[in-house]
């Protein structure tokens, strides 16, 4: 078999496990005076992890989430919270680069997270897996 065949049947095989595909309608909810509380589900597969390798796909569903002090205008990366567990708010994302912006019922999510070495300082930024545009669902 071609070396190029050999990569090709292998990303076909684990690219899934790359991909996650948002749900583009984030979930808002008004949850005190000035906080707003934002669901970015998203489902993907995978094929399991380190402690627990499958060769069968596992399709999973989970949520990001931000918090912010309105749901108009633009919010630096200053002004946002962003947890991966909801209202879990006292140790946040830090470090975060970019924006959001809201207008109506539009959000675009433009953010970099920071990528950590061993000793915790800041080796190189990545694109957030979830940028890009988002219908608001006000609840």
């Amino acid at each position: 078999m071609k070396p190029s065949a050999i990569l090709l049947a292998i990303s076909v095989l684990f690219a899934p496990a790359l991909a996650a595909a948002p749900k583009r309608v984030a979930q808002v909810r008004k949850i005190g005076v000035n906080k707003y509380e934002i669901e970015l589900r998203y489902s993907g597969q995978d094929y399991g992890g380190p402690c627990e390798p499958t060769m069968k796909p596992r399709k999973f569903v989970d949520s990001d989430w931000i918090y912010l002090s309105a749901i108009e205008g633009e919010f630096s990366a200053e002004q946002i919270i962003l947890t991966y567990e909801r209202g879990k708010t006292d140790f946040p994302q830090s470090g975060l680069k970019g924006s959001i912006s809201i207008r109506g019922r539009a959000m675009d999510i433009s953010l970099e997270v920071p990528n950590y070495r061993q000793d915790s300082s800041i080796d190189h930024y990545e694109k957030y897996h979830l940028n890009g545009p988002f219908k608001i669902n006000l609840r």
